[in-house]
């Protein structure tokens, strides 16, 4: 069952082994450790509110049938709700969420999530966030999976490209392997004419 003081944060904390990213981890850490103290203050009469409980529940239902997005998604909503949409957490639950549609093979609705993390992501983390670069990266992967011609992967792979130079890391080992990396899937994908700009 659910203990009444188990926050979304503290599930995601759970689950972390092997089913969510180490800076997903580390941020809901750090949000648990902030909000336990107000949270229980303010609820120790009636435990969780009720759309807390329900987020915990649908969501360790979902993880425990195997669908890790849908999982996720409840997580997200609740978290759009009580931190914000452009709440760093959030914008990494919405990243998570994409790759996780994409991993389940609806690539369609994991470009619309990706963008929508762009776009959450430049809210909370400036247009030259590190967090950018990894969200760019997986929007330029989901653009080359949905195979819809290679100018919007190049977009997302030379912006993640930017974030590096942005933030001081051209001349760096993380640099040099995003951009054969980055290479070597347009390569994959069927057409690398140039366009992609090392500077």
């Amino acid at each position: 069952g659910i203990s009444p003081m188990k926050s979304p944060a503290m599930v995601i904390n759970q689950y972390s082994r092997t089913k969510l990213s180490p800076l997903i981890v580390g941020l809901a850490i750090g949000l648990v450790s902030l909000a336990v103290p107000v949270y229980a203050q303010s609820n120790a009469s009636d435990g969780q509110s009720a759309a807390e409980s329900a987020a915990l529940k649908n969501y360790e239902a979902a993880e425990a049938a195997g669908r890790h997005a849908e999982a996720t998604k409840y997580i997200l909503d609740y978290m759009e709700q009580t931190e914000g949409e452009n709440a760093p957490l959030t914008v990494t639950l919405t990243h998570r969420y994409g790759n996780l549609l994409r991993e389940e093979g609806d690539i369609r609705e994991a470009v619309s999530v990706l963008k929508t993390a762009h776009k959450r992501g430049v809210v909370a983390f400036g247009a030259h966030g590190m967090e950018l670069f990894e969200i760019n990266l997986d929007l330029g992967d989901a653009y080359v999976e949905r195979d819809i011609g290679i100018g919007r992967p190049k977009k997302y792979f030379d912006d993640a490209l930017e974030v590096l130079r942005k933030n001081g890391q051209r001349a760096t080992v993380l640099y040099v392997t995003a951009l054969v990396g980055i290479t070597s899937r347009l390569t994959q994908a069927g057409a690398l004419d140039g366009a992609l700009s090392a500077d």
